[in-house]
């Protein structure tokens, strides 16, 4: 039985990470593949950009607890347009703003029991966060070329992991689930419908100092956030009190509230679910890892801007930041005009071409390719074409090495290989290179020039003739780009 496989991304924190898992190693068990740590300074590894750009991967962005508030309502029956008016009506009440300024996802649960809310017969459970958050992470994702399938708060992830690997601890009447993490640390509770409210916890200030007195003020919390729960119109009675988080920090604090607090104390460990190479601490990433597990059945909520819900505009530059940025094998045969082809490489380039882009390129690209295709250039310089390709056999090798050398962020505007004065073929690439900043793009035109330099089948000509830093001419992606201008002597021989 083939393996499924998920992606998470935590973009909040300063160290921020990406990782895979993949389930079925065991039952109920998942394998951590690789974890990838970010930094502002640095982009990630060539192979994890291409294999975070494919196409229809699932791949979720967590968000800390502080970002997302939880919202429970009693609604009347209406229509769902309806019911996310009324919940934009009360955030924007609560907390300010106008509509459009938050993102809102949501559940309805009809009361079982019409008697006592006759009126209201729609217990609602809302997941909200400020719109200008989500789109600045989404757009962080973006800027590498990855598209996020969902975004969600670290708090609900681990609550639907639980649901799913341990619904013996859900099926009472009320529990709470505490974590205690580096980065975050939260409490939700709920019971076996739905989330009734999430909070954060403190952090301790003292650094270890103080323990005692840290865990007596989580106790604390957690007692007034059980009394809470009998208070509402629920009337949650919280049996059960589910402990996770940093073992040093979890392991006390279960023994600590064991046998003071009248409700079960249960210490869970949902990163022994994952096989982690050694000399991981799994515990570290546990949001990250359950939210990559949540993402190979589905989230309840995402909170997605709302451009990144489908639409044909976000597909088409989607692929197009693929095919020059990422995929230099598939771009190299996009800009040789002029250049060489042969028989082989131009059907199936053709073939290829015009199936996709029935599919995904955006106005400009069809334009450019109907013409690139019903005209003449093709049929005009075949003969040409052939020409080279008898006179020099080493070039149809050279384009796939200029193509396998090429870092991502590089875009190739023109290829020319022209005849030199000195009776040698010449390449010349014409170019820019893209990234978020003018630091980036030339770090990375450096680095093409590095490896194109250690490519046997190049002879640097000149200098490069033009160098311009500046920023990019995409409304939709901000950053800086580097245009250049390289030329080569070409040569035969073997790769150094």
């Amino acid at each position: 039985m083939k393996q499924r496989v998920g992606y998470s991304m935590d973009l909040n924190a300063e160290k921020a990470l990406v990782l895979k898992i993949r389930d079925g190693r065991e039952k109920n068990s998942y394998t951590v593949e690789w974890i990838e740590r970010l930094s502002p300074a640095a982009a990630p590894s060539g192979p994890v950009l291409r294999e975070l750009s494919r196409p229809r991967i699932r791949l979720v962005q967590t968000l800390t607890s502080a970002q997302v508030t939880l919202l429970t309502a009693r609604l009347p029956d209406m229509k769902t347009s309806a019911m996310a008016n009324a919940l934009q009506g009360i955030v924007v009440r609560e907390k300010g703003g106008s509509f459009g300024d938050w993102v809102i996802d949501f559940k309805a649960n009809p009361e079982k029991d019409g008697k006592r809310h006759s009126e209201y017969k729609n217990r609602v459970t809302a997941l909200y966060t400020p719109q200008d958050l989500v789109r600045k992470l989404y757009g962080a994702a973006r800027e590498w070329g990855w598209e996020p399938t969902g975004m969600f708060p670290g708090y609900l992830a681990l609550e639907q992991f639980l649901r799913f690997h341990q619904p013996e601890m859900v099926n009472a009447d009320g529990w709470s689930l505490v974590y205690l993490g580096e980065g975050d640390r939260f409490m939700c509770v709920g019971n076996r419908q739905s989330l009734l409210f999430a909070r954060g916890l403190p952090e301790d200030l003292s650094q270890g100092r103080e323990e005692e007195e840290y865990f007596e003020r989580l106790m604390t919390e957690i007692e007034r956030s059980t009394f809470f729960a009998k208070q509402t119109d629920d009337q949650m009675v919280v049996d059960r009190i589910i402990i996770c988080g940093k073992p040093s920090l979890a392991d006390r604090l279960a023994e600590r509230m064991t046998g003071r607090f009248p409700e079960r104390i249960t210490r869970w460990k949902p990163e022994d679910l994952f096989y982690i190479r050694q000399g991981e601490e799994s515990w570290k990433y546990t949001l990250c890892l359950v939210a990559a597990a949540v993402s190979l059945w589905g989230p309840q909520y995402n909170l997605l801007p709302p451009e990144a819900k489908g639409g044909r505009a976000r597909k088409i530059r989607r692929y197009a930041l693929l095919a020059a940025g990422v995929w230099g094998v598939a771009v190299v045969p996009t800009i040789l005009g002029g250049g060489l082809w042969t028989t082989r490489v131009q059907d199936k380039y053709l073939r290829n071409t015009e199936a996709a882009h029935r599919a995904w390129l955006n106005d400009r690209a069809e334009s450019a390719t109907t013409a690139y295709i019903h005209g003449h250039a093709l049929r005009d310089c075949q003969g040409n074409l052939d020409r080279l390709v008898n006179s020099h056999p080493e070039l149809d090798r050279l384009l796939m090495e200029v193509a396998r050398r090429t870092p991502p962020g590089i875009v190739f505007e023109k290829l020319d290989i022209v005849d030199g004065s000195d009776h040698r073929f010449h390449l010349i690439l014409r170019g820019r290179s893209m990234a978020r900043d003018g630091a980036r793009a030339q770090r990375n035109f450096l680095r093409l020039m590095e490896s194109l330099g250690r490519c046997a089948l190049l002879e640097e000509f000149k200098e490069p003739s033009r160098l311009e830093i500046a920023g990019t001419d995409d409304d939709d992606r901000a950053g800086s780009q580097a245009a250049f201008t390289l030329e080569y002597m070409i040569r035969g021989g073997d790769e150094r």
